[in-house]
């Protein structure tokens, strides 16, 4: 993304993107649960809804959708961005702690 598809830098900075697309769609999928009216007036003045919903329900049911299951998706889309970017810095020479088996040596 930023400095190249599969730079260090490219991956964190797509994390932080999905990141902040899922505060932006749960912000508004969590808005939507719970309004109290309808937010789209044409839609609710056709008085039709899916499989029998009332638009009120139906705006429910499509806050709940882009919340939950839209939320998980882009948390795990970030976290997999996350990982490749801590494994590309692994890669490029900087070693993460690692505990040696074999105890203290002795000097």
């Amino acid at each position: 993304m930023l400095f190249g598809r599969e730079g260090a830098i490219g991956h964190g900075f797509a994390a932080l993107c999905l990141f902040v697309t899922s505060l932006a769609e749960g912000g508004l999928g969590a808005l939507m649960t719970f309004a109290i009216s309808p937010w789209y007036a044409d839609y609710a003045a056709m008085g039709m809804g899916l499989f029998g919903m009332t638009p009120q329900q139906d705006q429910e049911l499509a806050g709940l959708l882009m919340w939950i299951p839209g939320g998980m998706i882009h948390a795990a889309a970030a976290l997999t961005r996350l990982m490749r970017w801590l494994g590309a810095g692994n890669r490029n020479g900087l070693r993460l702690h690692t505990h040696d088996s074999k105890g203290p040596s002795a000097i």
